[in-house]
């Protein structure tokens, strides 16, 4: 974290260098599955992600399906340079709209499609959350539940009788633990 005595406290952060030589789409994406699976709704369409940039410029962000069908990404510029910001993007356009399932997040920190005068150095974290949680999707399954939604500590898992392994992961896909049964 460039400053973690800022509004963003956090001790690791995505640390992303948009190279001036690279292309204006260059970004990182999930592996298919890892966010889950789901569809927009009026309860998930709102995305927010913290951003730390030293140039302004837009950041995109897109889902795509299980086939790597995607609908083009929305771009929201930061107004801030040298701070943090949380950038909030709407998706409710987007509900119902094929491809509707998705199961992969790509996050482009800088699209910048003018070209840029130097390599840009954008850290990023808590795509979908607030400043002080991690917004984790309630899981009920017919023999699991995974609660409260949000939390930023403590998760409970009840009934998991029929699995061997659990693996807790953030959503920028860092393992946070494990329990075998």
């Amino acid at each position: 974290n460039p400053d973690s005595s800022s509004i963003y406290l956090s001790s690791t952060v995505a640390k992303f260098t948009a190279l001036q030589a690279g292309d204006p789409w260059a970004g990182v994406e999930s592996m298919h599955g890892e966010i889950g699976s789901f569809s927009f709704d009026n309860t998930n369409c709102i995305v927010k992600i913290m951003v730390w940039k030293s140039v302004i410029s837009p950041v995109g962000i897109k889902f795509v399906d299980p086939g790597n069908a995607a609908q083009p990404e929305i771009k929201i510029s930061n107004t801030l340079i040298n701070q943090w910001e949380e950038l909030t993007f709407d998706f409710s356009s987007r509900i119902g709209v094929y491809p509707v399932t998705k199961d992969q997040i790509v996050i482009y920190p800088d699209y910048n499609l003018s070209g840029r005068t130097q390599d840009n150095i954008i850290y990023f974290d808590n795509v979908y959350g607030s400043l002080n949680n991690t917004n984790t999707a309630e899981l009920v399954h017919e023999k699991i539940s995974v609660y409260p939604n949000p939390t930023s500590d403590l998760i409970y898992i009840e009934n998991v009788k029929s699995l061997n392994k659990i693996e807790i992961y953030d959503l920028i896909g860092n393992l946070k633990g494990v329990h075998y049964q």
